[in-house]
């Protein structure tokens, strides 16, 4: 019965990579290329680069002398890295844990758990597989060969064996919490008294954290220099706890108790997570309510379609609103904790450009703040759903900018709530330098208007017509590398802007404020001259042409 159901789920596990990869090549229309030689390709890649990365590791090796703490440090930062990328992986693979039951297998509890966990031991796999051959084999394996390192060919496996059972152990335990909390925030979603409890909580907290975390860096000097990084005492200390280390001292029997350690860790962390998951199951995506609303469309206006979309995407946005809050708390967390520890930083280490500082920091808050935003209602921003119903739309809507501009004013409406709420924050910092906070709200109010552009036109030109799930709305891998694209530019090109304001704040302060006016200005110019682009490109775009003509269903 066992190998039965091993065998279940093998073929569960190959049709969803397959499906994967299908999907992928139809968001980019490679369909013709076929899953066999795009798996050829993506092996050649990987082996090119590997051989890449040891030629140029060997040639480094073999013409620079590299002190004997040059593996050390490597080793240390491999841990680093491993840390950093177990902290994001239940955000970066939240769609595996969620509960979906549009298809039939999926409503089985006991395959859905079973497939979660063969999910978390494929992405640990192939996560070490992947920096193994591109990273760890080619870089260690050139030191080896250029007597730059004491790592023999047997320490290297134990290594490569060692980076699997800390990333899955890294992986499996970071990902703990946030599970837990996302179980108890969609069940206390029901209750408006602790909706309002927790979300005081998720404000006070974050606060809480940064100030902590500021007052532990000012009151410790944790960190004195990029240039004393590696004498420093957090450097110490992942040094200490890193257990690659142990290899460095060519003790075979030690080099054993570690990697049997690690294993039985990685054991008793599976086991607590399956006794979770049999006890909680998966995470509810979304929860429509039972509300029903009123009819306030102006069927009299000239504008019917775009009033019907408007009020159709505002209505589902309120319907889903455990989805929504539940990202909006992810905003909140991140301004939150800005305030305990962002502003602190700025006052203690850019006490002499307290402006500058102010400015970069107002800018890059609201770029990571938007691109939340975006994730929250990226069900009302697509099309997807949309298409379903596109008999309705076949006949009135003639092109993209016309569908672009209710969802536009959605999203613009919550541009504007959360601008005035960002400049509101911003007047605990400086209150009486009013033109700064001036700035700070065209510079909040642009960006958000910026991203809403890039966010709903990707979508829209790139939508993923071959959704099954729920959490598959809006991730088309061709809109999304779109978006990152674009928004990748305007990021610079701002930046850019607000660094030149800097400088010459720095050295013109007498004209600080027709430096900051003309930085408004020019963001406002710089904005409607996007909005007018995207409009005229999008209103070429033919609805028919784009859904339509490549439709096979």
């Amino acid at each position: 019965m066992k190998n039965n159901n091993y065998s279940i789920l093998y073929y569960i596990v190959k049709f969803n990579m397959l499906s994967k990869t299908r999907k992928k090549l139809d968001d980019w229309n490679l369909n013709h290329i076929g899953v066999k030689k795009a798996f050829y390709a993506l092996l050649s890649f990987i082996f090119l680069t590997s051989l890449l990365v040891f030629i140029l590791s060997f040639y480094i090796s073999k013409k620079y002398m590299l002190p004997n703490t040059y593996l050390q440090l490597l080793l240390v930062f491999i841990f680093i890295e491993q840390i950093a990328s177990s902290l994001s992986f239940f955000k970066n693979n939240r769609d595996y844990f969620l509960k979906d039951e549009r298809k039939l297998i999926h409503q089985n509890r006991r395959i859905r758990i079973v497939q979660l966990k063969s999910v978390l031991v494929y992405k640990t796999i192939e996560k070490a597989m992947l920096t193994s051959i591109l990273i760890l084999i080619p870089v260690l394996l050139a030191l080896n060969l250029t007597q730059n390192s004491i790592i023999g060919i047997f320490d290297l496996l134990l290594i490569v064996l060692m980076y699997f059972f800390v990333n899955f152990f890294l992986s499996l335990l970071f990902s703990y919490i946030p599970y837990i909390l996302s179980i108890l925030w969609s069940r206390a979603l029901k209750s408006s008294i602790i909706k309002i409890i927790a979300l005081i909580i998720n404000l006070l907290v974050p606060v809480i954290i940064g100030f902590f975390g500021f007052y532990l860096l000012n009151k410790f000097n944790i960190v004195q220099s990029l240039y004393e990084l590696s004498h420093t005492k957090i450097f110490y200390y992942f040094k200490v706890a890193n257990p690659y280390q142990v290899i460095c001292k060519n003790n075979i029997s030690s080099d054993l108790i570690i990697v049997s350690i690690l294993a039985v860790s990685c054991v008793l962390v599976y086991i607590i997570w399956s006794k979770t998951l049999e006890r909680f199951d998966l995470i509810e995506y979304t929860k429509l309510n039972n509300r029903v609303y009123s009819n306030t469309i102006p069927l009299a206006n000239k504008k019917k379609i775009f009033y019907c979309i408007l009020h159709k995407d505002r209505a589902f946005l309120l319907r889903i609103d455990g989805f929504f809050f539940r990202n909006l708390g992810n905003m909140l967390f991140l301004v939150m904790f800005f305030l305990g520890f962002g502003f602190p930083f700025i006052l203690r280490y850019f006490s002499g450009y307290p402006v500058q500082a102010s400015i970069i920091s107002a800018f890059l808050i609201s770029s990571l703040f938007y691109q939340l935003v975006g994730d929250a209602i990226k069900m009302i921003l697509s099309v997807e759903l949309d298409l379903k119903n596109y008999h309705i739309f076949y006949s009135n809507v003639f092109n993209l900018w016309e569908l672009a501009k209710p969802k536009l004013r959605n999203y613009n409406l919550i541009v504007w709530f959360l601008t005035i709420f960002l400049t509101f924050i911003s007047f605990f910092w400086q209150p009486y330098f009013i033109l700064l906070h001036f700035v700070f709200f065209i510079i909040f109010l642009c960006n958000g208007y910026l991203y809403s552009l890039i966010q709903t036109s990707s979508v829209l030109l790139y939508p993923k017509k071959n959704w099954e799930h729920f959490y598959e709305i809006g991730e088309s891998s061709k809109a999304k590398t779109f978006q990152h694209i674009y928004e990748g530019c305007i990021f610079v090109i701002i930046l850019q802007m607000i660094s030149l304001v800097s400088f010459l704040l720095m050295k013109f302060s007498t004209f600080s404020s027709i430096i900051l006016l003309s930085l408004g200005t020019v963001m406002i110019v710089f904005t409607l001259l996007n909005y007018l682009f995207s409009m005229l490109y999008l209103k070429k775009i033919n609805m028919n042409e784009r859904y339509i003509l490549n439709d096979r269903d």
